[in-house]
């Protein structure tokens, strides 16, 4: 089967870990027990506790789940339990973290823990001699007093592993080498990235064992392995990229119970599909080739789970991505429904044109786009509030799309800027210096499919003022700037930003986003609300922003006053107000387009207030029948952001064929005119002309 998609990008990326419960940290090699016993009062921060071999690294949630030692402050009723850890040495490694969580509490020790009386899971996590990890799982300990339990390492067995069968019939094979680092078979593939996620059916993720590797050693595992004991309750998800020696790229992932016997997951040369996506490019910038992905999502928790994989690869011709994909979705019963476990990517196009499409889930069946909005911290989408919950976003439904309903390319369309704006105080350890009242500031360009626009900030033209100040005038040095203010009194008082990014053509006609926005710092809300997402829809459903009329297009926006709370690193939503305008294209004619919120469609995490309306009632005419869109959000405490979107939707019934219709939309005089030759002439040609007004504008007028 092939599908022709529009669009899909250029390359494989290197490691970063996400895990349902909430963010991951990474464990590798260095330890934080002895051979005595310790006491450990369990911490949702969790210190980077390193375990691991530089080859193959394992991670493991910061949830959102109550400390085992907090909990015990509030519950009188607890108990000292010893952990006593037998293992065979020859196959497992000495170091070992136990992970202990129930619904409400989570932590971790090695020897000893005090916990609050309750049911827990609790796995036992060593790495394996011959590469890869074992994880001995114990489900629902009722613990009630002082108690040992014991990890006998000798109950994991189950080897979970992959076996890639690839369309032609040969098995996935990277290069093999000896123990003094020979090739000893070349194999048919030049780099992998393997990841192994651990669920529990009950709690969501538990460990994320993600590898890249470029060859194996003769005898040893794949570093991606997990080896596990029988575990009624618990899933393994793998997930694998990759790319042969034809630089030809893949993508699988597959599902199966802990407690299966098979030693192998078979991804069947059969279960292939070629995919197949257009990008338009950036003007500016480089930027490293990557592919991410997220390897699977978990409908239950809210969240995505698993790892960003990818590596380098070579450039696509005419902004074509290939890729074979073999990604089924697996439904696992779990103790409280059902959760879907699928593969979920996000490409990024080719080197100097950067362009993040939205995650994309992809089947034999097509493509589903999910648009999750921009990652607001430490480039994972962690850290909303909704019900005291901290969870990743998994993309607001009315900004989901199949590959169907997509009508645009990535990059073909005029991006709207989401802002992120935090401060904080916080002690630097380089500096040695505690900083005051400090911030951070930064833009993200989403165009009308949900694709980050990477080189887009490097090519701002742009201006903040402190207290009315100007403090800078490029992107590059904001942080810099920042860190000087904090470093004296602090970023206090107001603070107004002007973001102008021309770094696009849409049509053929010249791009501009330009962004305002005003924080004053003096009020308990001292964030502007910012645009989240834009997008327009025809009739059937269909995204793009070109229509033959107003009357089969709607405008959808979600916007939010996004406010951050460094305590507990979550964001919250407060109450805004919008106003949105139209203007044919360039002319700054500004009229009202009405749009109402549909409160039903609110969401968070991430997105906050949805609004929808009608183009049916645009006025005017504009080149080639576009059109510019002005958007203000404004919150209670007088914060606000504005934004001119240029050239935003197309109108075909509105363009702009004759000199009369260009003359009413601008209310300027028409200076000179000429050929597309350059020739200057008294009056109108057929075809296309060149109109110069008495305001200094200049347009293209079709004259048939």
């Amino acid at each position: 089967m092939k599908l022709n998609l529009r669009s899909l990008a250029s390359a494989l990326l290197a490691t970063a870990t996400l895990c349902s419960t909430a963010q991951l940290v990474t464990i590798s090699e260095q330890t934080k027990q002895s051979g005595e016993k310790e006491e450990v009062l369990f911490n949702t921060e969790l210190d980077n506790y390193t375990f691991g071999d530089g080859q193959c690294q394992i991670s493991i949630p910061k949830t959102n789940k109550q400390s085992l030692s907090g909990a015990k402050r509030e519950n009188a009723a607890t108990a000292t339990v010893t952990f006593n850890h037998v293992y065979d040495a020859a196959t497992f490694n000495k170091n070992v973290t136990v992970l202990i969580f129930n619904g409400e509490i989570s932590g971790r020790a090695s020897t000893s823990a005090k916990m609050p009386y309750g049911t827990y899971d609790m796995v036992a996590v060593r790495m394996v001699v011959d590469k890869g990890y074992g994880y001995l799982i114990k489900e629902q300990l009722n613990i009630t007093g002082d108690t040992t339990i014991t990890f006998d390492f000798s109950e994991v067995n189950l080897k979970h592993t992959a076996k890639i069968i690839l369309p032609n019939g040969e098995e996935r094979t990277p290069e093999v080498h000896d123990s003094k680092s020979n090739v000893i078979d070349a194999g048919n593939t030049s780099f992998c990235l393997d990841a192994t996620t651990l669920y529990s059916k009950k709690y969501g993720a538990i460990a994320n064992n993600s590898a890249i590797f470029d060859y194996i050693v003769e005898g040893k595992n794949l570093a991606s392995t997990i080896i596990t004991n029988a575990a009624e309750g618990y899933v393994v998800n793998l997930s694998s990229m990759f790319r042969t020696n034809d630089a030809q790229r893949y993508v699988c992932n597959m599902q199966a119970n802990a407690s299966d016997t098979a030693l192998y997951y078979d991804f069947n040369a059969d279960n292939w599909t070629l995919y197949q996506e257009k990008f338009e490019t950036t003007y500016d910038g480089e930027y490293t080739k990557y592919l991410a992905m997220i390897p699977a999502y978990d409908d239950v928790f809210s969240s995505a789970s698993g790892s960003s994989l990818g590596a380098a690869s070579d450039s696509t011709e005419n902004h074509v991505y290939t890729l074979y994909a073999n990604t089924p979705k697996s439904t696992v019963e779990a103790g409280n429904g059902k959760f879907e476990l699928y593969t979920i990517m996000s490409p990024i196009v080719p080197k100097m044109k950067a362009i993040t499409e939205p995650l994309a889930l992809v089947t034999k069946d097509g493509v589903d786009y999910t648009c999750t909005g921009w990652h607001y911290l430490s480039g994972s989408n962690i850290g909303f509030l909704d019900s005291s919950k901290k969870y990743t976003t998994p993309g607001h439904p009315q900004f989901t799309y199949t590959d169907k309903q997509k009508k645009l390319d990535f990059g073909e369309s005029a991006p709207m800027n989401t802002i992120r704006f935090t401060r904080y105080s916080y002690y630097d350890d380089d500096e040695e210096v505690t900083l005051t009242n400090y911030a951070q500031l930064a833009c993200c360009y989403l165009g009308r499919c949900g694709e980050r626009r990477g080189n887009d900030e490097s090519a701002l033209t742009m201006v903040v003022k402190h207290n009315g100040d100007t403090i800078c005038t490029s992107y590059n040095d904001l942080s810099d700037k920042f860190f000087s203010l904090a470093k004296g009194d602090g970023i206090t008082g107001t603070l107004e930003v002007k973001f102008i990014n021309e770094n696009f053509v849409v049509d053929e006609l010249a791009g501009k986003n330009e962004t305002n926005a005003y924080y004053d710092m003096t009020k308990d809300d001292y964030t502007a609300p910012t645009l989240r997402m834009l997008m327009f829809k025809d009739a059937e459903g269909n995204n793009t922003d070109r229509f033959d009329n107003g009357e089969s297009a709607t405008i959808m926006l979600a916007g939010g006053d996004l406010n951050y709370d460094y305590s507990v690193k979550y964001f919250s939503c407060a109450e805004q107000t919008i106003e949105v305008n139209y203007s044919p294209y360039n002319a700054n004619d500004w009229k009202t387009l009405t749009v109402s919120e549909v409160p039903e469609n609110y969401y968070m995490p991430g997105f906050g207030y949805f609004y929808q309306g009608s183009l049916k009632d645009v006025q005017g005419y504009g080149e080639k029948g576009w059109f510019d869109l002005k958007i203000k959000l404004t919150d209670t405490s007088g914060n606000w952001q504005e934004q001119i979107i240029s050239p935003a939707f197309r109108l075909k019934d509105h363009e702009a064929n004759s000199i009369e219709d260009i003359l009413t939309d601008t209310n300027a005089e028409v200076e000179s005119i000429y050929t597309i030759d350059g020739r200057q002439v008294r009056e109108m040609q057929n075809g296309i002309n060149i109109v110069r007004y008495s305001n200094g504008k200049v347009v293209k007028v079709l004259t048939k």
